[in-house]
């Protein structure tokens, strides 16, 4: 059973974020929660109003259920204006939050208020619920079976026009066994319990849903993996100055994780277009200096070059800053300046969005969640030394036998 100490808000830390379940077919939810609107002094008036209840009692159970296996409490907010936002849109404040009351009334759960503080936001926290000894005996191992996050239907592949539309993929060929691999790393993900740390310290159970994402009704352009579930519950997508910050919370298994990285990966690749080897001991990125701010700023300009077509040129001169970078960036990769304002990346993601696949489906393969962010992957630490051999061996396979460096993110 959760055991809070409610003087310590230590013991608050790392609770799960309230979430909506699908629990079609799970017996406990089915026969429980019925008998518990039941007995409890609600004040039904009508059939409408009981389901009402008993399809938020399902809810809230299923977030309970998953908190006491992890022996975690569970986020549950208490703000009115919390309820006006597009994840609650389906609950209804006052009902909800009376719910709530009555159970802990009943005895059936437990909970510490949260609290603002003006002073330091960092000692804000929003309430936390555990269920105490009288709902948790009916937990048992198997009752998490048929109880999964409940997301919109997200198509494996997803082709988009000039105008950025999805394409209807009805009756087109697709590439070559690119739905099944995806399908297969998606069930992988599901088999994995995968957790991160957000703000607040609240820990989020995540269930990756990776796309195949290709621009312009090609299938030569673009074609990255990303992860479509909605925030917050996407690891691609946290909310976060950096984001790896976010990301370094990710547990797998309950076991911490690496994240390995290629170094300027689509530099590297365009050398090896050009059949050269780019020095390892080299940083495509400090042709500006190599203070932190600096390298920032020039990563981020090449990659615009890069990616940028030749009408965008004349926005370079319009600035002494970018102009100077551009000079620069010239001067040091001019091996590779006639990719500048080329669209060429359009081009690289779709071999590197190959290259994830590859690298991905290897540990899918073998049951293990190996989680993409473009150029980097993300695994448990124990898969380190495997993950960097795969993704050395699949760097050389698809450009002309060179490498790329690969660094560990710290």
């Amino acid at each position: 059973m959760y055991n809070i100490n409610n003087n310590n808000n230590n013991s608050l830390d790392n609770s799960l974020f309230f979430m909506f379940y699908s629990y079609r077919g799970n017996s406990l939810l089915k026969k429980l929660c019925p008998e518990i609107i039941d007995s409890l002094d609600l004040n039904v008036k009508s059939d409408k109003v009981r389901s009402t209840y008993i399809d938020y009692l399902k809810q809230i159970v299923c977030n309970l259920i998953w908190g006491y296996k992890y022996d975690k409490s569970v986020v549950i907010p208490r703000d009115k204006n919390t309820y006006s936002t597009a994840k609650y849109k389906y609950i209804k404040f006052n009902k909800f939050i009376k719910l709530l009351d009555v159970l802990y009334n009943a005895g059936y759960i437990d909970y510490k208020k949260g609290f603002y503080s003006h002073q330091n936001k960092k000692e804000c926290y929003v309430s936390r619920y555990w269920a105490t000894e009288k709902l948790s005996k009916y937990f048992t191992p198997d009752n998490t079976d048929n109880i999964s996050l409940k997301y919109s239907y997200i198509p494996p592949i997803i082709l988009r026009d000039e105008a950025k539309n999805e394409v209807d993929l009805t009756g087109k060929r697709t590439p070559p066994l690119l739905r099944e691999k995806i399908n297969k790393i998606n069930k992988v993900f599901k088999q994995n319990q995968i957790f991160i740390t957000l703000e607040d310290k609240q820990t989020v159970q995540l269930k990756p849903n990776l796309s195949a994402i290709f621009c312009n009704n090609s299938w030569k352009q673009g074609g990255r993996l990303y992860d479509k579930t909605p925030l917050p519950y996407s690891y691609q997508r946290v909310k976060n100055k950096t984001g790896y910050e976010k990301r370094k919370t990710i547990k797998i298994n309950n076991n911490e994780t690496v994240e390995l990285d290629y170094t300027g990966l689509h530099v590297n690749m365009l050398y090896a277009q050009e059949g050269i080897q780019y020095s390892s001991n080299d940083d495509p990125y400090s042709f500006l200096g190599s203070t932190k701010s600096k390298r920032k700023y020039a990563k981020k300009f090449i990659l615009i070059i890069i990616n940028s077509n030749e009408r965008h040129i004349k926005k370079v001169y319009k600035s002494k800053k970018r102009t100077q970078a551009y000079i620069t960036a010239k001067e040091t990769h001019r091996e590779i300046e006639k990719y500048f304002f080329s669209g060429e990346g359009i081009f690289l993601q779709n071999k590197d969005g190959k290259m994830s696949l590859k690298i991905v489906s290897h540990f899918a393969r073998k049951g293990i969640a190996c989680l993409p962010v473009h150029d980097s992957y993300i695994v448990e630490k124990q898969y380190k030394d495997e993950l960097r051999q795969v993704m050395h061996d699949v760097y050389k396979k698809y450009n002309n036998g060179f490498t790329c460096g690969i660094k560990e993110k710290l």
